[in-house]
């Protein structure tokens, strides 16, 4: 599961690996077991959710996308045996894990945040799909990147997938929006970056030096050894990321 859409309104959760396969009617056995205590967990919440609203208890709390889903769950979080703000918190790590997932499924990704990092709203690169394909083309120089079917071959593949990565990109700080005009070479796009607030938050601790980082391609695994030039359009006002290990950390 990669799309972003979907992604962005789910709860991602990691299943450990099956390392011992057992019979269905065992299954359902101890499933049965414990039946009783599951249902009961559930009558428990859903009394605690309707006496909250029914005593006019107020959440204040920031709500994220799907709203009522997240009221209706912090309302009943401390009946499932949770702290207050548990919620939140899960729900704001699932949806950096799923901006992540869905970066890391494209391996155009990168070279599209690698290249964004050289503007800001200011002065943002400015120009057509197909210009920004030949730009990224010339970036990206492992071959085998190129050949994935996963990389765009054509400029309405490209502008169709960064529409759909946008929101993920924007957790990035990338933004990708039309410019409101056309010419003869097509529709007019800016592409700049926007330094994240709250920084690098790949620490427990985190910064407030505007860091970020971005997966990799997730198709072809591969170390970053070239970074290649700015390309048309661009400028050397930024310094190119150094790299870091395996990630790329700026």
């Amino acid at each position: 599961m990669s799309k972003g859409d979907i992604i962005d309104r789910g709860l991602l959760v990691t299943l450990p690996v099956i390392e011992e396969y057992r019979e269905k009617n065992a299954v359902w056995v101890d499933f049965e077991a414990v039946r009783p205590l599951v249902m009961g967990a559930l009558y428990d919440a859903a009394t605690a959710g309707l006496k909250s609203i029914a005593d006019g208890e107020k959440i204040d709390a920031k709500l994220p996308r799907m709203a009522d889903f997240a009221k209706w769950s912090i309302r009943v979080e401390r009946a499932l045996g949770f702290e207050e703000g548990a919620f939140l918190a899960a729900f704001s790590g699932s949806r950096e894990e799923g901006v992540d997932t869905v970066l890391e499924a494209e391996p155009i990704s990168y070279r599209v945040y690698e290249y964004a990092r050289h503007f800001d709203a200011a002065e943002p690169w400015q120009g057509t799909s197909n210009e920004l394909l030949k730009i990224l083309n010339e970036r990206e120089t492992d071959e085998r990147i190129k050949r994935d079917p996963a990389w765009p071959k054509a400029a309405n593949k490209l502008s169709g997938l960064l529409g759909r990565i946008a929101p993920a990109l924007e957790q990035k700080g990338v933004v990708w929006e039309r410019a409101g005009g056309s010419n003869k070479r097509g529709k007019i796009y800016n592409l700049y970056y926007v330094p994240p607030k709250g920084g690098d938050d790949t620490s427990e601790e985190g910064d407030d030096t505007g860091k970020t980082t971005v997966p990799h391609e997730g198709a072809i695994d591969k170390l970053y050894s070239n970074l290649g030039t700015v390309g048309d359009g661009g400028d050397d006002r930024n310094p190119g990321p150094e790299e870091d290990g395996e990630e790329m950390v700026f």
